[in-house]
């Protein structure tokens, strides 16, 4: 089966007006959880993969919606994306990012920010984190009773068809040097797809380490009094990681000790007591 690609083009749609006020083109590991503290203090409730994770509630129905935007992408079909942002004024990073185009479609006078960042750090750094905290989740699953965390298994399907095997076609299954060419054509490609689609007023090319002053004339706000956010959340997913591989360990070693993992579970915030 062939990948399936970044964004496929779906026939104009009449759409209600609707509040998203900035599409963020941004790929991950380009300085997006910064880019989102920095939406957030201008005003722009922002829209991003912690959304889903930070917020128990959110985890399985938010899994569901993005699932079902993936799978309408690949067939050609609208998905209202005010079903999943409609309390959001910006959007950035994964999920999202995958639909910047449909997106684009729906709210057609939203302005969008494409995020860059030089292509050997960007990859190391995707190469550091992507990986191993898609494959956690995996082992996770395999290793946990059917259902004990219900949003489980949904919201690894989901990030499977809008990441691993969506935007980044699957490449970081592969060895290194093979990953690197396609991942760093894949963002080439993602680039220009954007600047070649939206039209330039609308269009900010943005690098996170450019701090406010383009983002804050573009977005039409007084720069803020507060230092621009900067956010590296490397270290905020190894450590989640070995808290995963923690759990995964002890359901090896206990596999009768449902009591002793369900308490696992809730410490790590996968479950509610």
């Amino acid at each position: 089966e062939s990948p399936r690609p970044i964004s496929n083009p779906l026939p104009n749609h009449s759409f209600h007006v609707m509040p998203l006020k900035i599409i963020g083109a941004c790929l991950g590991r380009t300085g997006t959880t910064s880019l989102k503290a920095a939406f957030e203090l201008l005003g722009y409730p922002a829209y991003s993969h912690w959304t889903i994770m930070h917020i128990p509630a959110n985890r399985l129905p938010h899994s569901e919606l993005w699932h079902e935007a993936a799978d309408c992408q690949a067939q050609n079909k609208p998905f209202d994306f005010e079903r999943v942002l409609s309390k959001h004024q910006a959007a950035l990073g994964a999920p999202s990012n995958g639909f910047w185009l449909e997106q684009h479609r729906q709210y057609p006078e939203a302005k969008v920010v494409l995020t860059e960042r030089d292509l050997d750090p960007w990859f190391d750094s995707i190469w550091a984190t992507f990986p191993s905290y898609t494959l956690i989740h995996r082992e996770l699953e395999e290793v946990l009773p059917p259902g004990l965390v219900p949003w489980l298994s949904t919201y690894n399907r989901m990030h499977d068809a809008t990441l691993w095997s969506g935007v980044f076609r699957g490449c970081l299954e592969k060895p290194k040097e093979q990953a690197k060419k396609e991942a760093t054509e894949m963002y080439e490609e993602y680039k220009n797809k954007v600047k070649q689609t939206i039209p330039a007023e609308q269009l900010l090319v943005y690098n996170v380490q450019q701090g406010w002053d383009p983002l804050c004339k573009f977005l039409g706000h007084p720069v803020p009094s507060q230092p621009f956010p900067r956010v590296n959340e490397k270290a905020d997913i190894d450590n989640y990681v070995a808290k995963v591989r923690d759990v995964i360990d002890f359901a090896h070693q206990q596999p009768n000790d449902l009591q002793g993992l369900r308490a696992k579970l809730i410490q790590l915030g996968h479950l509610t007591e």
